[in-house]
């Protein structure tokens, strides 16, 4: 999927997650809800606060450029949890609302705005709730697809070539905090983790 340079598969990675971690209403509770791990869950953390938007990567995502893709962004997974500048855990409300992308010196967007932004791109429907939930200012959006910082970088060899990435460092975000579900699966619900790879005959795949 994403790390096999499928990077539209960001869209399905975002309904994975709010799936597993979004209580919409009582009536529509998250998965974790319905097994009761939610409660108190402490979420891995691999934010690090957002520096101002010259910046050509934000803090949860690295930039590379090869003869296949040109420049492309990409999830540092675990290397701010080695470089301990950042916190190992945190609390699901406090993790949620956290912004870890920047946009412009005036927008920012926190992994709840963009796990609803991609989930409702993949979705045919966006139910009231959501709508009433989802409060981020649209302009912000507008913003994050024409903000080199947000929808892409420009790199520019030593001729005069450049490169722009097709998908921008958003993609890589959502793959970063589907890392950071994974990781915390595998810590506090290893059990969940088993039955899944049972029922699946070992053949359960990674977000």
């Amino acid at each position: 999927m994403f790390d096999q340079r499928d990077f539209y598969s960001a869209l399905s990675i975002a309904t994975i997650i709010f799936s597993l971690l979004h209580d919409s209403s009582k009536n529509k509770p998250s998965a974790l809800t319905l097994v009761e791990k939610k409660k108190n869950l402490r979420m891995i953390d691999t934010s690090m606060p957002l520096q101002n938007s010259q910046n050509l990567t934000t803090p949860m995502v690295g930039a590379s450029l090869s003869t296949e893709d040109g420049m492309a962004f990409f999830p540092l997974k675990e290397h701010n949890l080695k470089k301990r500048n950042c916190p190992r855990e945190s609390k699901f409300s406090k993790w949620f609302d956290t912004d870890v992308l920047r946009v412009s010196d005036n927008h920012k967007l926190s992994r709840k705005d963009l796990i609803f932004h991609f989930r409702h791109e993949n979705s045919a429907h966006i139910s009231n709730d959501l709508r009433k939930r989802d409060t981020t200012d649209a302009d912000t959006f507008a913003a994050l697809n024409r903000s080199h910082t947000g929808a892409g970088g420009v790199w520019v060899d030593s001729k005069g070539n450049k490169s722009v990435p097709k998908y921008g460092q958003q993609f890589a975000t959502i793959r970063q905090i589907g890392w950071e579900v994974e990781e915390t699966l595998k810590v506090h619900c290893q059990e969940i983790l088993n039955r899944l790879e049972a029922e699946t005959n070992g053949n359960m795949k990674p977000i």
